[in-house]
């Protein structure tokens, strides 16, 4: 770890590197001391001679080399494990985290794609997104408006009567970009919001965001038609919209079991919580019985779209279990839908061409010159490996496929690769699984996800406790 003397010299470096020598006199006041840590940067609050509050985001030093080597050892694992278990080919899902984990390392697209989200959720009531100070920020450098709130879960143990109207104002932020635009912001982790004191959000965080062709949406909607009315050549098509290919008719029954256990809670008008058996023994179950079933028809080639679309389903249900909400998701999801049927996906395409070019967003559909994806959690944020029973709607397939990973890294008894904690979700849960029989007091971090990756970057952000 370095000293603090070392890691205060860094920053200095760090800042000057981006903004020049004499860039203490471009801001007002600044505090030098970190107010956040994520995995990728730092964050610290300033003032601009014009009195505005603002929070700098700097990237830690080296990360382009940490991230290459994370990418090369998700690649030796993801091979190990096809090798062990052929249910899930998963060629789709490394170049999909590489695409999205690189772009991550670009503050400057961060930057417009914060500007993006600024436009798409212009409408949308309780939603507050922060304003991007392009004259004091770089690929490296992240400048925003500094917004004021606190932790979800502090402000709902003391708001305890906001907590639906706060699952709905989620739902709302995740899913108006994405039926209406093609958007989707794949890291709903309780660390990138805070909630103000009259219960609206602030999303803070747009490092990871996926785009999608319209006719992606259409198989969404394609699909949830199809299982309300058991219609499996709809659901065929639907399957095949997304990017599957060469499916079987046991193969697509397979998929739709999972399929409806997510779905559920869209497809029932009642007032309900998201996961009614309020265990997740049931989610359990049901992956194991569609993972063993997977692989007597074959195996399944997940398309790479699914990745952080599902990451983001997966992590929102989450938020929605801490919250212990009850709300009647049919409704809230109808509220999106309505008036969206296929023929007006070209009303979505125009509206998305007209943000993207407004934010200053290059409209690539996740292939992208700068590459592609890992989510980061705020490492100050805490958290746990999401439980099967966590996701909800549209989240077909990545706890199905985390599950099988770690299923398959305990049988091996495969021993951690140093650093490797720092390889998002998929990462978090190979690494928590062979650390989870460690004692706490052998290593800090053998409790959580977040924490495994804490170790990975502390070093980097100067944490002197280690």
């Amino acid at each position: 770890a370095y000293q603090r003397v070392g890691a205060h010299y860094s920053f200095e470096r760090r800042m000057a590197a981006e903004l020049g020598a004499d860039w203490p006199t471009k801001f007002a006041s600044f505090e030098r001391e970190a107010v956040a840590a994520a995995s990728l940067g730092q964050v610290h609050r300033a003032t601009t001679h014009e009195g505005a509050a603002v929070a700098c985001k700097l990237q830690y030093p080296d990360m382009q080399s940490a991230v290459e080597a994370d990418l090369s050892q998700l690649k030796v694992i993801l091979g190990l494990f096809e090798r062990y278990d052929q249910a899930i080919s998963t060629s789709e899902v490394q170049k999909e985290i590489a695409d999205r984990l690189r772009e991550e390392l670009n503050y400057g697209l961060e930057a417009r794609h914060m500007t993006l989200y600024g436009e798409m959720l212009k409408n949308v009531p309780r939603v507050h997104v922060p304003k991007v100070f392009p004259e004091l920020s770089t690929g490296r450098l992240l400048t925003m408006s500094w917004l004021e709130g606190e932790k979800i879960l502090t402000f709902v143990n003391e708001h305890a009567d906001l907590k639906n109207q706060l699952a709905a104002t989620m739902f709302k932020a995740w899913y108006t970009p994405f039926y209406h635009y093609g958007v989707i912001h794949g890291d709903p982790h309780l660390g990138n919001y805070t909630v103000r004191p009259d219960g609206e959000v602030n999303l803070l965080d747009y490092g990871c965001i996926r785009t999608f062709k319209p006719k992606f949406i259409g198989g969404v909607l394609d699909l949830y038609k199809a299982l309300q009315t058991e219609d499996l050549e709809l659901a065929v098509h639907a399957y095949e919209s997304w990017g599957f290919f060469g499916l079987k008719k046991e193969t697509i029954e397979v998929l739709n079991i999972w399929a409806k256990f997510l779905y559920a809670p869209v497809l029932e008008d009642k007032v309900r919580p998201l996961d009614q058996t309020h265990s997740g023994q049931y989610g359990q179950a049901t992956a194991a019985q569609v993972h063993r079933k997977l692989r007597e028809v074959g195996g399944v080639t997940v398309p790479r779209e699914f990745v952080f679309m599902d990451r983001a389903a997966i992590g929102l249900g989450s938020v929605f279990l801490h919250l212990d909400a009850q709300v009647n998701w049919y409704r809230l999801f109808h509220e999106l839908i309505e008036g969206l049927e296929l023929a007006d996906l070209a009303t979505v395409e125009k509206r998305q061409q007209g943000a993207y070019k407004m934010g200053g967003v290059p409209l690539r559909y996740g292939q992208t010159s700068a590459g592609g994806i890992l989510c980061r959690r705020n490492v100050s944020a805490g958290g746990s490996l999401l439980p099967l029973h966590n996701g909800h709607a549209f989240a077909p397939f990545t706890a199905l496929f985390e599950s099988a990973i770690v299923r398959a890294i305990t049988d091996m008894h495969i021993a951690p690769f140093r650093g490797f904690g720092r390889c998002a979700t998929i990462g978090a849960a190979m690494k928590l699984a062979v650390l989870k029989e460690r004692r706490p007091h052998e290593r800090r971090v053998a409790a959580t996800p977040d924490s495994v990756k804490t170790v990975s970057y502390t070093h980097l952000a100067g944490d002197s406790q280690m």
